[in-house]
């Protein structure tokens, strides 16, 4: 940078103001008088000497801008691109924590840390099939359920969401409810011999065995094996 003390800095910016009425010009065309001497004359010398101004201070201060200092707002993006990187690097170890306590089977707390993780991201379908599976754990049937019949929303064709929710609503007797499940999977992934499978059991369990047939023989086609024995089973009922 360079300093300049008072008398200097009278010679600069009278020597600039000089050049400017010899020249015509300053640094390059941005910084020409716009203003016509003959026609406005006091406008004229306002110019010259506010141009000649800027052009000492940024002789002093190195600066083409006045304002912060250089790089002050890179350092800020910088600052902020970092907060932001961090962020997937926190969610990532709360993701883990979350998932190490489920596996040591310490459900309340993997509740609250599922809980947690929700807050920032309502639509995250596996934290919230292991949510439910925390709960189930804990005996909160509804809360569980809630928790399934959301990732089944978000994910119509997670076959574990949809087989969980199934077992809740068997245990509270709920058929048609589990046949709806079924028959929105079904309707998404035809070929999936396990959903046929489930849901020809609901139809046993509800008494429809012309339907619990039907699926058995549909699940047998497909390669599941015990279909195949359940099928041979209901063909011999009377």
């Amino acid at each position: 940078m360079l300093r300049l003390s008072y008398p200097l800095l009278v010679v600069a910016l009278t020597g600039l103001v000089l050049w400017q009425l010899v020249t015509g010009i300053a640094l390059d065309r941005r910084w020409r008088p716009s203003v016509n001497r003959q026609d406005n004359p006091g406008m004229y010398w306002f110019v010259v000497l506010a141009q000649s101004a800027i052009l000492v201070y940024v002789l002093i201060t190195g600066k083409t801008t006045i304002g912060s200092e250089p790089g002050q707002k890179d350092q800020g993006r910088s600052a902020q691109a970092q907060n932001t990187a961090d962020v997937p690097a926190r969610t990532k170890e709360s993701r883990d924590r979350a998932f190490d306590l489920y596996r040591a089977q310490k459900w309340t707390e993997a509740v609250a840390a599922f809980d947690e993780l929700l807050l920032e991201s309502d639509e995250d379908a596996e934290v919230r099939y292991w949510r439910g599976m925390a709960q189930w754990r804990l005996g909160h049937d509804d809360q569980a359920l809630q928790d399934f019949r959301r990732v089944i929303e978000l994910e119509p064709t997670n076959f574990e969401a949809n087989r969980s929710a199934d077992r809740i609503l068997s245990r509270q007797q709920h058929w048609d409810e589990v046949l709806a499940i079924w028959d929105g999977y079904i309707a998404r992934v035809p070929t999936n011999a396990e959903a046929y499978f489930e849901r020809g059991g609901t139809n046993f369990h509800k008494g429809d065995l012309a339907a619990a047939q039907a699926d058995a023989a549909r699940a047998c086609e497909l390669g599941k094996s015990d279909a195949c024995v359940l099928l041979e089973r209901l063909r011999s009922k009377p």
